[in-house]
Order: structure tokens, then C-alpha cells, then sequence
């Protein structure tokens, strides 16, 4: 994907992040995207000075990328030896102090020297230090908004690791105890979200960032982030039905809007059946997403998925059509129509007939004319009362209006 067009500025886009969300982001890029390749680096690198005290990632990054990158800032020495020796000492105190508490049985203390030693191991990058130390303070937690801080801090770290299924674990605890941190609730299931869709889990995916609101402010992912991920996830599992009750709703609906306008006219294209254009916005979309560290290693499979719920509705009304004439309404190249039907059938989602030969695929169980020209009549409908809903919701979003229940169509 390094050989992809990218026309983004990359310190605006990085500067949504920070701390250990921003450099691992800011290395992903690097490594995936020649063209950006120096500011990354540079951006990664002066976080990591500014936010950290892991020079042992600094040296690597350094050695990793000189040879690339001609204009590679000289090694900082000076700050190398310095963190070197603030380290050593602040690890000592915190050590110190840790064992002056527990030697006074001060419960509430011995919690908050045992995170701020979570904490330091955090600074330092070593986040397997960190998950344990995190681990310990549960001991020591006396109330349930403690346990929930505790389970997203551990959340956090998992996820650096990319640990998914301990970010699912330590999510359900955060989960049990929201009521008493209600603020969290957007982060957790954001982070739930996340773990799920990195491990193609979409459909569970999809159900916790439905969850999520618009307070989320997180140093990993960002609302336009949650935007992407559940709009794709959204393509990928939802029927046609789904998708336009999704659209219809106005408080789902308004996420979309709010954030990230073009894909929510991605998703309405596909519910009006307007696949070139969707496919359209999506491949100028994909350069954005290859440089996504979550989401660029889940484009091999989540886009064929698109692809087959694209085909799956565009067949509803036929009973015999050519792959050619699939390929050109939906945008999608003849051979991977041809593989898309082939998994469809497959796993038992639809009922079909390929004939190689010909490039033609046949309905089993055809209907009859007159429940073809119902079912076309339904599907007009449907698309006209969908497209009278969207502009309804458009003229209200242009005009500062929230509706509170569902508009009166008049046909």
C-alpha cells in the first residue's frame, strides 16, 4: 500500500492523537507509506522525546529508519543520558514508596503507589510491566468507579499489546461497574469495538459502537475513527433492511452526519442501490484507510464482505442476469463477482445457479411474474419513501432542527 496516493496532511491527521496512540500510529504510516515516510518519523520521534521515556524505542526507531529517511534528525545524546538517569531514580522512589505503604497499611495509598507505578512502566514503553503492575491494583481497589478506571487503563495497555481478547475481558469488567463512571462508557465500548473488529469479529463489533456517543475523546481512536470503523462494519453485516432502519434513525443517523458526511452518503448510496458511486467514495476512501493500523489489516476481508452484501442486494429482484451486467452496476470487477457468488452460495446465503459458460448466473425456485413486478413495486417504494426521509433529515440538519420522533410522510 506504500505506492498509494495520499493526499492528507500528515501532522494535521496525527495531531488528533497523542501520547502512545499518536507514535504507534505515527510508525504505522511510516512503515506503510514511502511518501510521508519523514514527517512520520519525525512526528513519532518528537512525542516520544516530549510524552515518554523509552529511548530504547528512540534508538530503534532511529537504526530502523536510517537508511530511508536522508534527513533523520541526529541522535540526542543529551536527552538519551538524562532519561537514563531520571528513570533509574524515579523507579527507585516509586519502589520505595510502594514498600513504605504497604509497611503502614494505608489500603488507599498502597492503590495509588501501585498505579503510579503502573503508570511509569507505562511511560517507558514496556506495557507488559505495565499490564501487570495494572493488574495488581485491583487488590487494592475499595469502590466500583476504582474498578472501572482500572479495567479501561487496562483496556488501554491491551490494546498496545495487541492483546484483543484480554481488552474483551478487561471490557466486560468495565462494563459491570459503569453505572458508577458513566463518562467512561463511550471509551470502553469504543475500545469493545475495536478488539472485536480487529479479531473480524464485525457484527459484535458493530453492536458496542452502536454504544458509543459523541463525548468519545480518546488518545487512541477519535469520533472520526468510530465514524469509519462502524460505518464499514455497517456495509459489511447489515441487510438492506438494517441499513435503512440504521439511516432512518435520526439518532444514529446523526452520528454519521455530525462526523463524517461522505460516508454517510456511502451508506445511503448503497441503500438506494447507487453501488458505483458507493464503491466510488470507498476506493477514495482506501488510501486513507491503508494507513489505519487497526483498520488496514482488516481491508482484505471486510471489503469482499461489502462486496457480497453489495451483490446480495443488488440480485433481490432477478431471477437470471449476466456477471457482466453485475460487474457494471455494482462497479465490481466480472472475477471477483464470480468469487463472491461462489462464498455466497457456499455458506448457504443464497440459492444459485452459475453457469461458466455463459458468465450467467440463475435464481432457483423462480418467482412467478406477478410476485416479481410485487416485489419491484416494494422495492420502488421502499427507495422513494427512503429518499423522502433523507431530504426531510437533510432540510432539518440545514436548518438546525432536531426531530424527536419519526416525520409524517405524505405520500
Amino acid at each position: 500500500m506504500s505506492s498509494s496516493p495520499l493526499s492528507l496532511d500528515i501532522h494535521q491527521y496525527l495531531d488528533e492523537y497523542e501520547a502512545w496512540g499518536l507514535i504507534q500510529r505515527a510508525l504505522f504510516v511510516a512503515r506503510s507509506n514511502e511518501r510521508v515516510r519523514p514527517q512520520a518519523v519525525a512526528i513519532a520521534l518528537k512525542e516520544l522525546k516530549s510524552k515518554t521515556y523509552d529511548f530504547e524505542l528512540y534508538k530503534s526507531i532511529r537504526d530502523e529508519f536510517a537508511s530511508s529517511v536522508s534527513e533523520l534528525e541526529a541522535e540526542d545524546t543529551a536527552w538519551i543520558e538524562s532519561v537514563t538517569y531520571n528513570r533509574k531514580q524515579r523507579l527507585d522512589a516509586l519502589i520505595s514508596n510502594l514498600k513504605s505503604y504497604k509497611m503502614n497499611l494505608i489500603r488507599e495509598s498502597i492503590r495509588m503507589g501501585q498505579l503510579d507505578l503502573a503508570r511509569f512502566f507505562l511511560d517507558i514503553g514496556q506495557f507488559e510491566n505495565a499490564l501487570r503492575a495494572f493488574a495488581k491494583v485491583r487488590e487494592y481497589c475499595v469502590a466500583p468507579e476504582q474498578m472501572a478506571y482500572l479495567s479501561l487503563d487496562l483496556m488501554r495497555v491491551s490494546l498496545y499489546l495487541e492483546n484483543y481478547s484480554h481488552v474483551l475481558a478487561f471490557g466486560s469488567r468495565a462494563k459491570s461497574t459503569m453505572e458508577t463512571a458513566p463518562e467512561i462508557k463511550s471509551a470502553v465500548y469504543a475500545y469493545c469495538g475495536l478488539a472485536h473488529m480487529c479479531l473480524g469479529e464485525y457484527k459484535h463489533a458493530l453492536d458496542n459502537f452502536m454504544h458509543v456517543n459523541s463525548d468519545l475523546k480518546e488518545c487512541i481512536l477519535t469520533k472520526a475513527d468510530h465514524a469509519t470503523y462502524m460505518s464499514l462494519c455497517c456495509m459489511a453485516c447489515f441487510t438492506a433492511e438494517e441499513l435503512k432502519c440504521t439511516l432512518n434513525d435520526l439518532d444514529q443517523a446523526a452520528k454519521f452526519a455530525e462526523i463524517d458526511p461522505l460516508l454517510k452518503q456511502c451508506m445511503q448510496a448503497m441503500n438506494t442501490r447507487r453501488y458505483s458511486h458507493m464503491r466510488d467514495i470507498l476506493n477514495s476512501n482506501l488510501p486513507l484507510y491503508s494507513i489505519d493500523p487497526f483498520l488496514a489489516p482488516q481491508l482484505p476481508t471486510i471489503m469482499p464482505l461489502i462486496h457480497q452484501n453489495v451483490i446480495m442486494q443488488f440480485l433481490f429482484p432477478y431471477s437470471d442476469i449476466q456477471l457482466k451486467r453485475i460487474s457494471e452496476e455494482t462497479s465490481i470487477p466480472v472475477a471477483e463477482v464470480d468469487n463472491c457468488l461462489t462464498k455466497l452460495m457456499e455458506n448457504g446465503l443464497l440459492d444459485l445457479q452459475l453457469d461458466s459458460m455463459n458468465k450467467t448466473v440463475h435464481r432457483r425456485g423462480k418467482l412467478t411474474e406477478e410476485e416479481r413486478t410485487h416485489e419491484m413495486e416494494d422495492l420502488v417504494s421502499e427507495a422513494l419513501l427512503t429518499a423522502k426521509i433523507l431530504h426531510l433529515q437533510a432540510a432539518a440538519t440545514r436548518a438546525g432542527v432536531r426531530a424527536t420522533e419519526n416525520p409524517t410522510l405524505i405520500p
